[in-house]
């Protein structure tokens, strides 16, 4: 799956709307993302921004350097990765994180025996083996799975056998 950039307000828009103490909708500024298995024990973040000639820069595990995004970003082990939209040097909106908690199921196909509700199934059975932790502040609808009149039955294909842990 590819994200695609469109056209939005553009920089010199917003800047006009700042200086003429003018509020406007943030949320062309938000970050767009889906996380996806990358076919090689693990997951990708993938990122997109609506906003024309912007760039997405991140950084892994609150470090020093800063990247510019240009391809998804391999999740192999536990980190959290932070990201914000900046034009002409300049960071837009706020911050975005997802702290991922790698494991043995981090990635690995799933099937489940039920479908979740319609009301509370926007990630699928994948969002179970992301590495991704579902918020309860701010409540995150789409990181969440729930089930009407039945209980959880899932089946992690973990592509080996393995010695459970307790």
């Amino acid at each position: 799956m590819s994200l695609k950039r469109s056209a939005s307000l553009p920089a010199p828009a917003t800047r006009l709307l700042e200086r003429m103490d003018i509020n406007y909708a943030k949320g062309i500024f938000d970050i767009e993302a889906h996380v996806t298995t990358n076919g090689f024990g693990g997951v990708s973040l993938m990122m997109n921004t609506k906003m024309k000639n912007a760039l997405i820069r991140y950084q892994i595990d609150n470090g020093d350097s800063l990247y510019v995004y240009d391809y998804p970003v391999t999740v192999n082990r536990p980190l959290k990765i932070t990201a914000a939209i900046y034009i002409g040097g300049k960071q837009y909106g706020k911050s975005r994180e997802w702290k991922f908690d790698y494991n043995l199921a981090t990635g690995k196909p799933i099937t489940l025996r039920k479908q979740p509700s319609g009301s509370y199934n926007t990630g699928g059975a994948f969002s179970l083996v992301d590495g991704l932790t579902g918020r309860q502040k701010p409540w995150m609808g789409n990181e969440w799975l729930g089930f009407w009149g039945d209980t959880l039955d899932a089946t992690i294909d973990l592509g080996a056998v393995t010695k459970d842990r307790k």
